[in-house]
């Protein structure tokens, strides 16, 4: 990684930890107008950009314009089609699983993927969006579970290990690592650990288990049946990592969402599903060979 990415690293991350704070979303959503919200979100989102891409030299008029075209629709969507909240969801698995994202920032060094900056914009532009614009009922977005939500995030942790376990094995999905050095493992563990709660589980129980599983529930006419089906999506969405169709890796996901989902029911936020995420994820990074 050059010097010359590290500001707009720091600029990006400083603002999307500006979404964990109530009271700053509370100021965005007070601003009267939706298209000056809609100008704000368009705004912020295209300075990282510009100083990586410029510090590097990595700067293009066709990634810019499509960086500023992605960014409009995050921003300005619930501006022009306030109740279209399926498609906005659809949108943001395209740009994420299309791979986008990874030709705009071009990766500098073979462990420098910058394309987590275009990932942390459109996690922070389209919260923002959601809550702000949109005026989704908060379920609880931040980066701090309060008790509670431990406890339950841990007790379902605790149910998904011998069936995700059991499950993974019977699939040949993965297997312990062999090569462990373990006063480097456990270190590792609590970075992606961290890493996973606050970016990956942060997002996916977010736009799954606070946006799209109470509307399934609604839509089906039963909490039970929206568990499940959010759970299926969840899965499914898995397929394109690794060769496609990645039908283990869907199946486990599945699984496991049906858990994270359980932890949401449990505490009406998304931060305990985040714990049992969280969890999940970082102990097949860091313990497991798949």
């Amino acid at each position: 990684m050059t010097a010359a990415a590290i500001p707009a690293i720091l600029l990006e991350a400083s603002l999307y930890l500006s979404t964990g704070f109530k009271e700053i979303r509370e100021r965005f959503a007070a601003i009267a107008n939706p298209w000056r919200q809609g100008l704000v979100l368009w705004i912020l989102a295209l300075p990282p950009y510009l100083i990586y891409a410029i510090g590097t030299g990595a700067i293009t008029a066709r990634d810019f314009a499509t960086l500023a075209a992605l960014a409009a629709v995050l921003a300005f969507w619930y501006v022009l089609r306030p109740r279209s909240g399926a498609a906005y969801l659809v949108i943001i698995a395209g740009i994420l699983l299309s791979g986008i994202l990874k030709s705009i920032y071009p990766q500098l060094a073979p462990k420098a993927n910058l394309a987590i900056l275009g990932q942390l914009m459109l996690i922070r532009t389209s919260a923002y969006a959601i809550l702000g614009i949109r005026r989704l009922a908060d379920p609880g977005f931040g980066f701090l579970p309060r008790l509670e939500e431990w406890k339950a995030g841990l007790k379902q942790f605790a149910w998904f290990i011998p069936i995700g376990g059991a499950i993974a094995a019977a699939l040949q999905f993965a297997t312990f690592r062999q090569d462990l050095v373990w006063t480097k493992a456990l270190p590792a563990f609590l970075a992606t650990f961290l890493g996973m709660l606050w970016v990956v589980a942060l997002s996916e129980e977010f736009y799954f288990r606070g946006i799209l599983q109470p509307r399934l529930s609604c839509w089906l006419k039963s909490p039970k049946k929206g568990l499940i089906a959010t759970a299926t999506l969840f899965g499914l969405v898995h397929l394109p990592f690794g060769a496609f169709p990645n039908w283990k890796f869907a199946i486990l996901a599945a699984v496991a969402g049906f858990f994270y989902g359980r932890a949401f029911e449990e505490t009406g936020t998304i931060r305990s599903g985040m714990v049992t995420h969280a969890l999940v994820a970082s102990i097949w990074r860091v313990f497991l060979k798949s």
